[in-house]
């Protein structure tokens, strides 16, 4: 993340959504059975944080008994979340072929979600190995898609796959944008016995 990075409306929100950022891994990790000391932002004067910002690395993923991950987070809008996609932005020109994160990310995780309209949490998110993801993309195991920004300040386009399309070697841990189908159990006939009707009542006069 850019320090010279203009305070408009995409930085805005993505700082906003940092605390469901932060949410989101802690879900993800405790998943695994993996607990998260703290979790540090390369602008708020991280001790890394010029290198930090040149390898396309947003943070660190501190570790209950040690140890660190670097990651790059990708907060996107509620009306996005249709989509059900994680994105990578591809290149930052396409018209320069100047490259985006593609290229020169070194980050060890990746998440992307959508955020709620309050920013309380994101649905759906993935949060994905990293070089596991890249590995797979040159095994030819995933089929990305690349889509031109639509909004008009921004030159970037990006590459994108659906959530559930990722494979589970990739995943470290994710909420799908559709919930599989609920199973109803077959129906099961009454075990109530049928009422018969009575009788039909007999005229003694007759």
């Amino acid at each position: 993340m850019s320090s010279n990075f203009a305070l408009n409306d995409r930085k805005i929100h993505e700082m906003k959504a940092r605390p469901a950022v932060e949410k989101t891994l802690r879900a993800a990790f405790t998943e695994k059975g993996v607990n998260i000391a703290r979790i540090t932002w390369t602008d708020e004067k991280h001790e890394d944080g010029l290198l930090f910002e040149k390898a396309g690395i947003d943070g660190a993923i501190y570790l209950f008994g040690g140890g660190r991950l670097t990651f790059q987070a990708k907060a996107l809008t509620p009306w996005e979340a249709r989509w059900g996609t994680i994105t990578v932005e591809y290149y930052n020109d396409p018209t320069t072929k100047l490259e985006g994160d593609w290229f020169t990310c070194m980050a060890q995780i990746y998440i992307c979600g959508y955020t709620l309209e309050d920013y309380s949490s994101m649905r759906p998110w993935a949060v994905v190995n990293y070089p596991a993801l890249k590995m797979a993309t040159v095994q030819g195991r995933l089929k990305w898609g690349v889509r031109g920004n639509t909004k008009s300040s921004a030159r970037a386009n990006f590459k994108y796959i659906e959530i559930d399309k990722l494979p589970e070697d990739v995943l470290i841990a994710r909420l799908s944008p559709q919930p599989p189908p609920l199973l109803l159990p077959a129906r099961v006939p009454s075990s109530i016995p049928e009422v018969q009707a009575l009788p039909a009542p007999i005229d003694k006069a007759a």
